[in-house]
C-alpha cells in the first residue's frame, strides 16, 4: 500500500492505493496506472481538510494494463462516494456538475481523441447502477448527466495496456461532510480468479440466498452483485 498527497484546487488529497497502482501528478493531470492482478483494488481519495465547502477537480488519464499474464475479458472502474447521496441523484445539476456523487467528464482516448480504452469498448453506468443515458458524450447541456462508473469490455492480452482521458474528474465537498471517495477497480475473464465469488464466502453465500430466496418462474433476485459489492469491504490489494 502506497500513500501520498496531491494537490488539486489549492487544496491537499491523499490518495492510498495498492502497490499495483501508481499515481503521479504533472501539468496538473492526474495519471492513475493500474497493472491488474487479477484481484479488485481499490483507491482512496481523502481531503487533508474536511471542514470546507470545495471541489476536487481534475484531469485524469487511466492506463490500465493486463499484469495477470491470462487473457482479461474487460474491467470495471467505479467511483463511490465515502456519503451516499442523500434524495434524488443530482442528475441534471445546471453547471454541469452533479454535487452529490463523483463522476468523470468526457471521456476520450489518452491523447484526448478517439475512444476511451479502444480497441476496447465502454458503457456507462449512474451510481443507482442504472445505464447513463449520455454514455460517453460530452456533458453539455443540463439534461446530461455524467457517469460515475465504466464497464470496459472486450480482449486484453497480458502485457497489454489501454488508455482514456477524462478532460474532469470532479466530487463536490460539503463542509462538515465525509467528503472522501473511493474508486474501485475489478478485471473480468479468465485471468481474474480474486473475482469468483467463490473468493468473497460472504458475498456467496449472499448471492445463493438472493438468487434462491424466491420463487416462481421469472422472479427477481433480491439483491445483485453490485449492490453486495458496495456493502462489503473491497480487499486492497
Amino acid at each position: 500500500m502506497t500513500s501520498q498527497t496531491v494537490t488539486v484546487n489549492d487544496e491537499a488529497w491523499r490518495i492510498d492505493a495498492p502497490d499495483e497502482v501508481s499515481i503521479s501528478q504533472a501539468d496538473g493531470l492526474l495519471k492513475i496506472g493500474i497493472n491488474a492482478q487479477g484481484g479488485n483494488d481499490r483507491i482512496t481519495f481523502t481531503p487533508v481538510n474536511n471542514s470546507v465547502d470545495g471541489v476536487f477537480k481534475t484531469p485524469v488519464e487511466f492506463d490500465v494494463t493486463n499484469g495477470t499474464g491470462a487473457p482479461l475479458s474487460g474491467f470495471d472502474l467505479k467511483l463511490v462516494n465515502n456519503t451516499p447521496a442523500m434524495g434524488p441523484l443530482d442528475l441534471h445539476d445546471p453547471t454541469g456538475h452533479p454535487d452529490n456523487y463523483a463522476h468523470v467528464h468526457n471521456l476520450t482516448g489518452a491523447d484526448g481523441t478517439g475512444d476511451p480504452f479502444a480497441p476496447l469498448s465502454v458503457s456507462t453506468f449512474l451510481p443507482d447502477g442504472s445505464p447513463d443515458p449520455s454514455g460517453l458524450a460530452p456533458v453539455i447541456e443540463q439534461s446530461e448527466s455524467p457517469p460515475s462508473e465504466l464497464s470496459v469490455s472486450g480482449n486484453l492480452d497480458p502485457g497489454q495496456m489501454v488508455s482514456a482521458k477524462a478532460s474532469s474528474f470532479h466530487q463536490t465537498e460539503v463542509a462538515g461532510q465525509d467528503n472522501g471517495f473511493q474508486l474501485l477497480f475489478s478485471p473480468t475473464g479468465s485471468g481474474d480468479p480474486a473475482m469468483a465469488l467463490a473468493d468473497f464466502p460472504m458475498m456467496s453465500a449472499m448471492a445463493d440466498m438472493s438468487m434462491n430466496g424466491s420463487s416462481g418462474a421469472g422472479a427477481m433476485p433480491l439483491m445483485d452483485v453490485a449492490s453486495m459489492q458496495n456493502m462489503l469491504m473491497w480487499p486492497t490489494s
